[in-house]
Parts: C-alpha cells; structure tokens; sequence
C-alpha cells in the first residue's frame, strides 16, 4: 500500500508459487486512485465530481534458463476509468535476469509494456509508454553494502526539464536539455545496507525527480527516497518514504508471507 501525493492512494496484492523445479508463476492484482477531481463544463461553471482509477489484472512466468540466468515474462490487463470515459489494454512485460552468487552480482534486462488499447477513451488509440530498462546491483568485498544502478526511459533520449532561475528582472524558466542532464535523468542510484537476512535499509537517489521539481518548492530530501525492513522467519514488513518537495510526503508500507509456512 502507498499514500502518494494529494489524496492519491495506490495498492498491490500479489501471489506467488513454484512451478516444477526450475519454474515459478505469479498473479497480482494492482490499484491506483488518485482521489475526488471536480468537473465543470466548458464555461467553468462546476457540475460535479469523479474520481479517476486505474486497476491492471496481471499473470506471469519465470523459469531457470540455467545456474546462473532466469527469463520470464508477465501479461497485463489495463483498465482506466476517468469519470465518463473508460479505456482497457492488454501488454506484455519481459525480462531476463544474471545472478553471480558468488560475487553478489546482479544484471537485469526489462521490455515492459509491449501491446496497445482494446478499448479506446476515443475515436484514436493511444501507444502505450514502451520502455526498456537496466539493472545492475553489487556487493564489493566484505562491507554488507550492495550498491545498485538502474536506467530506464531508454526508448527516449531527451528529458528536458524546467529550471527556475533568478534574473534581475525576476524569475524565469530555462529548459535544460544538455547531454550530461538526459544522460543523468535516465539512472536511479541506490544503496542497501544487508547486515544479515533479517534487516536491511536503503537509500535511494533518483536526479529526474529531483530536476522536475526545479521549479516547486522542492528540499533536501527532494529526490532522494529512504526505506527499511525486517524478515523473520514466515513474513516480512517494509517501509519507503520520500518527499518530492516540501508539500507532499510519501510512504509506501510492505508486507510479505509465506502462506505454506504460516499454515502448516
């Protein structure tokens, strides 16, 4: 479950089982309010309200393709309801993974949302947001540090974001499109610190976040996400928290089971 900005609520229910020995299948149901909007007509004049959901219904499969690599892919149903008008679409998402046990090493490969609408909110259907993503996480020598690196939105180049400047003649905006800022709006950098398999705690830094909200009251913490664990022996809870700018705080909180275990 997540409260995020506004009056925007978000939650996730997820199942998962082996399927022989080198195989596993999940299902998962996701949710995404984002709170009561107010309608009005084209004179301004209000008519009332709705609120606005999104909820994808999603089965997938992963298998060992060896020791070392495991592929998989996932299926999702989509449908938005936006007051009167509705929309569904069916996409795909597909993965490979490399895992070193031995040196902590991690690297991921994502295609996520290949398919299109099979309902439209209009005479047009809209592209799904295609996006292919990279992963990579790594523990280096004895310290119980994993230092991780993902890059996504790597179907587009240009992210080019607002700046807030001040100029003698007050404050304007200044598009920002140089290559180091795409390069850096592409990554999210984190850490984890993993002393045993019972606790962890991490900090994550994602610099699009933090350039987008150039021109808000953006703070310290904006950008920057913090989170942290425990794992006993049947469940598991987490915490996330961060705030984007200085009016709008998120908390994200996680739990885990072993429905076999707690059972039996």
């Amino acid at each position: 479950y997540m409260h995020y900005l506004g009056d925007s609520n978000f939650a996730a229910l997820r199942f998962g089982n082996s399927a022989g020995e080198r195989g596993a299948w999940t299902a998962a149901i996701n949710y995404f309010g984002y709170g009561s909007m107010t309608t009005a007509d084209e004179n301004g004049i209000v008519t009332g309200s709705y609120s606005p959901k999104d909820i994808t219904f999603s089965g997938g499969y992963t298998h060992d393709l060896s020791d070392r690599w495991r592929g998989g892919f996932a299926i999702k149903l989509a449908h938005s309801s936006y007051g009167d008008y509705s929309a569904m679409a069916l996409c795909t998402d597909l993965g490979l993974n490399y895992y070193d046990p031995d040196r902590d090493l991690s690297f991921s490969l994502v295609v996520a949302n290949l398919g299109g609408q099979i309902k439209r909110f209009n005479d047009s259907y809209d592209r799904l947001p295609i996006d292919v993503r990279l992963g990579w996480s790594k523990r280096f020598g004895t310290l119980p540090i994993r230092w991780s690196v993902t890059a996504w939105n790597l179907t587009r180049w240009h992210l080019p974001f607002y700046d807030l400047k001040d100029t003698d003649a007050g404050s304007q905006t200044v598009i920002k499109d140089s290559f180091g800022s795409n390069f850096m709006r592409h990554l999210v950098f984190a850490a984890d610190f993993v002393p045993s398999d019972k606790f962890y705690a991490g900090i994550g830094y994602n610099y699009k976040t933090r350039t987008d909200m150039a021109t808000y009251s953006r703070n310290f913490l904006s950008g920057f996400s913090l989170c942290a664990g425990i794992n006993l022996s049947n469940f598991g809870i987490g915490l996330a928290f961060s705030q984007p700018h200085s009016g709008a705080t998120t908390l994200m909180v996680n739990f885990n089971a072993n429905l076999y275990s707690l059972t039996h």
